[in-house]
């Protein structure tokens, strides 16, 4: 199996597996039903892509899909806006609408909003709140010591957040990498590869790397192929 990253800035760091790689694996799970296929996920619950954009899509500032021209409001699952994403000459914002109900989550105690590593279980009783701002990254201010990009490369942003749907928990995060150079200013973007999230309410999903289509498609012909076998026994006994 393969699995496809980037090289990250900060050590022990490492980047989400690709949007089209995830859709694939939905793909494959779907169209073989073998529950095997969710090894990458969490047992009990249904991993599903957000609609809430079209993927691959660059966010930029004075973009006429933003409101206001700024704001690009977020509709997880379908039942209503979430959350809102914020791409602006100074910062990379991510929130929610509430924010008492909706939130990004950190694997980790960090005073703004950090990456997940592969392999990292976004769920009940795991991740914490940014302790300061819901920042991804910052450019607004004289010190270098507030300038950062703690998503400059491919990264997964893990958020808990009430579904309009069903009004019920549900977790779930993006693939998301911040255009732009903290100290340099200009209009941060943000690009953002794929959403997704557990329909199941209070059911958490696992960030990990997925089988490359040739692996899928061994499995489940080897699988249907064993399926076949017993049948032709049972059938000659």
């Amino acid at each position: 199996m393969k699995m496809k990253t980037k090289t990250l800035k900060n050590a022990g760091q490492a980047a989400s597996f690709t949007h089209d790689s995830q859709k694939r694996l939905l793909a494959y799970t779907t169209a073989a039903s073998v529950g095997a296929f969710f090894v990458s996920q969490s047992a009990g619950g249904q991993v599903v892509e957000s609609s809430a954009l079209t993927y691959p899509i660059t966010l930029a500032q004075n973009s006429p899909l933003g409101a206001n021209h700024d704001y690009y409001y977020l509709n997880i699952d379908g039942g209503g806006d979430e959350f809102n994403l914020v791409p602006n000459t100074w910062r990379v914002t991510f929130g929610g609408t509430p924010s008492s109900s909706n939130f990004g989550l950190n694997p980790s105690t960090s005073k703004y909003l950090i990456p997940w590593t592969i392999g990292s279980y976004v769920g009940p009783s795991s991740g914490s709140k940014p302790t300061y701002k819901d920042f991804l990254a910052n450019g607004n201010h004289n010190s270098s010591t507030y300038l950062f990009n703690d998503f400059a490369n491919t990264e997964a942003l893990a958020f808990e957040f009430v579904g309009k749907a069903d009004d019920q928990v549900h977790f779930g995060y993006m693939d998301i990498q911040v255009n732009g150079t903290p100290g340099v200013y200009g209009d941060f973007t943000a690009t953002v590869t794929g959403i997704y999230y557990n329909e199941t309410p209070d059911q958490g999903l696992t960030i990990g790397a997925v089988p490359e289509p040739s692996s899928l498609a061994l499995l489940a012909a080897g699988i249907t192929g064993l399926a076949m076998r017993r049948v032709w026994r049972r059938r000659t006994q």
